[in-house]
This record gives structure tokens, sequence and C-alpha cells, in this order.
């Protein structure tokens, strides 16, 4: 089944993007920092299609998970996109300097949130039929 990981330390955040992301028919996992995030990928990595993250978070940050995600064969194919409350373009280009995909600040809406999800699970699909 294709899931998609949130990695956020705001429970309520993760609680909203959870059942935005269900109501649009992929299963959602939550992890509430880098750590965890990364141990569910070491078990559940298949099926895996998207990962949302937080950059700020108490321990790994997001954009130090993201690197250590994009370093990896097993899971750099897999899209990540940053959430951020921070709006510096120095933290954005860390962030896709660190490998991420896409990046969204906070607040942001739902509409916007799905339309990048679609957007990057399509796209990547493609790519894998087209290799």
């Amino acid at each position: 089944m294709e899931h998609i990981l949130i990695i956020d330390d705001d429970k309520e955040l993760c609680t909203l993007m959870k059942k935005c992301v269900e109501k649009e028919g992929w299963f959602a996992m939550v992890a509430h920092n880098g750590l965890e995030g990364l141990k569910f990928l070491d078990e559940y990595r298949e099926g895996c299609v998207l990962i949302i993250l937080d950059v700020m978070m108490p321990g790994i940050d997001g954009i130090e998970c993201c690197r250590r995600l994009k370093s990896e064969l097993q899971t750099c194919h897999i899209p990540v996109i940053l959430l951020t409350a921070c709006s510096l373009d120095e933290q954005r280009i860390q962030g896709y300097d660190g490998g991420a995909d896409s990046y969204i600040s906070k607040p942001f809406s739902s509409q916007l949130l799905l339309a990048r999800v679609r957007n990057l699970i399509d796209s990547h699909r493609r790519l894998k039929q087209f290799f």
C-alpha cells in the first residue's frame, strides 16, 4: 500500500496533515522527530511515496534528516517536501542543497499541500515508468 510519511513535532499539525492525506486516498504514517522518522523508514520504506518533513525539530532537524534520506540508496528516490515557519532564502537554499524536492512555508493551506503532494507523486510515477 502506498503511504506518505509525515515527520513533524507539532502533533496538531500532524493530525491535520494526516487527515488531508488520507482523505485523498493515501495512508499516512506519523513520526514526531527526525530520528523516529528515519527508524520508521527502515521498517516501512517499501511503499513510501513521499515524505513531508518539518525543518525545525528537536534532535535531528529536517534539513539534516533530508540530507540523510537523500544520501542513502534505499531512500534517495522518495520525494521530500520541507515545511518551515522561516521564510529566509538561506534556509531554503540549505534545504534544496540537502536534496529537498519542494518547500512550503507555514502557515499553508491544505489545498496547496495536497496539490504539491499529488504533483510530486505523479512526477515520480512518470519517471519510474520511463526508466
